[in-house]
C-alpha cells in the first residue's frame, strides 16, 4: 500500500470520528433543559483567569494624564495625603485604575468617589481596604466615565517610614 493510501484512510477515519463526536454532543446538549438567565452561573473558568497576569486588563487603563493635578507615583514620606481629581472620559463608560503600594499596603488607604450616575449595585467610595485583587500591596478600581475623586492618605497620619502609591 502506497503512502498516499495509508494517508487518506487516515483521513477518512479521523473526520468519522469527528460526525460521530459532533452528532453526540448535539444529542447530549439537546436533553439538557437551557438555564434560565436570571438563574444562569457559568462557574469557574480558572484557565481563563490564569491568563489574566500575562495578558494584562482588557479594558482601558486609567492614565496619569487623566489625573489633576498629574502624576503616577506618590510619595507619602514627603506629603501625608493627596487629593486628586479623576478627569471625565466621555469615550469610555469604564476605566480600570490598577494601584500598587510600596512596601506594604498597611502603610496607606486610597479612596475613589465617583461622581455623576452609577450602576447599579457599584461601591461609592471605592476603598483600598476592601480590595479582592490576589497581591496583598496591589488593588483596582473602576473608574466611570463622569470620573471622581481619588484620595491618598497615609496610615497612620504619623507614620514617617517610605510609603509610595504608585498608578501603574
Amino acid at each position: 500500500m502506497s503512502s498516499t493510501k495509508v494517508l487518506l484512510i487516515l483521513l477518512i477515519i479521523v473526520s468519522v470520528l469527528f460526525v460521530v463526536f459532533v452528532a453526540w454532543g448535539a444529542k447530549k446538549n439537546a436533553s439538557e433543559p437551557a438555564p434560565a438567565a436570571d438563574t444562569f452561573n457559568s462557574g469557574e473558568h480558572s484557565t481563563l483567569a490564569s491568563f489574566n497576569g500575562v495578558f494584562g486588563s482588557f479594558g482601558p487603563k486609567l492614565k496619569a494624564s487623566e489625573l489633576q493635578p498629574q502624576g503616577a507615583a506618590f510619595d507619602l514620606r514627603t506629603q501625608p495625603e493627596y487629593s486628586l481629581t479623576v478627569l471625565p472620559d466621555s469615550k469610555h463608560k469604564f476605566r480600570q485604575a490598577k494601584f500598587l503600594v510600596q512596601p506594604s499596603a498597611a502603610c496607606a488607604e486610597v479612596t475613589f468617589t465617583a461622581i455623576g450616575k452609577l450602576p447599579d449595585k457599584v461601591d461609592n467610595p471605592q476603598d483600598s481596604n476592601q480590595r479582592h485583587d490576589k497581591h496583598s500591596n496591589e488593588f483596582t478600581f473602576t473608574i466611570f466615565e463622569d470620573g471622581g475623586t481619588l484620595k491618598i492618605d497615609r496610615v497612620p497620619p504619623t507614620y514617617t517610614g517610605v510609603c509610595k502609591v504608585i498608578l501603574e
